[in-house]
């Protein structure tokens, strides 16, 4: 008697894959120094919402005053950048490393709709909360256009029953 055994590719590759990483660590990570546990590629949070016709764009960076934050658009492309200064010494005996350093940015591609001239950036118990106003949309306006009685012309050929009476 034969059983059928279903197979999922995906969890053994999923499964060489967990233990390649156990054996070497993440290769694709940068290391954080001797001993220590290798740093995951660093994305900057994010939530992106909308509220009273604008668009809130809300990340966390702590240990950043606010005026070390650099927030521009160039092209329709909002980029938040700034930089955490290291606080462990050479000197200094680390156990565990979790919290990163150094330059960091994140950049969102914005929708066609937002006010430029109108964008507010505030800076919050380690909060960048930055509000893009959009654009009104303009409300078609529908134009009553006059229809004219034209009157008899020499360029217009005149009905038949006209035409035979000259």
């Amino acid at each position: 008697m034969r059983s059928v055994v279903r197979v999922n590719p995906f969890a053994e590759v999923n499964q060489v894959a967990e233990m390649i990483e156990r054996a070497f660590g993440d290769l694709r990570a940068p290391q954080n120094g001797a001993g220590s546990e290798p740093i995951r590629a660093w994305s900057l949070p994010v939530d992106v919402y909308e509220r009273d016709n604008a668009l809130v764009i809300r990340t966390a960076i702590p240990g950043v005053k606010p005026e070390n934050v650099n927030v521009s658009i160039e092209e329709n492309v909002l980029t938040i950048a700034a930089e955490t200064q290291e606080e462990i010494t050479e000197q200094d005996r680390v156990f565990r490393r979790e919290f990163r350093h150094g330059k960091f940015s994140r950049s969102l591609l914005l929708p066609e709709d937002i006010d430029t001239s109108g964008i507010e950036a505030s800076f919050d118990h380690g909060f960048v909360r930055i509000t893009l106003p959009k654009i009104t949309p303009v409300k078609p306006v529908a134009l009553k256009i006059p229809v004219k009685y034209v009157t008899d012309s020499a360029d217009e050929p005149k009905p038949a029953d006209e035409a035979g009476s000259e």
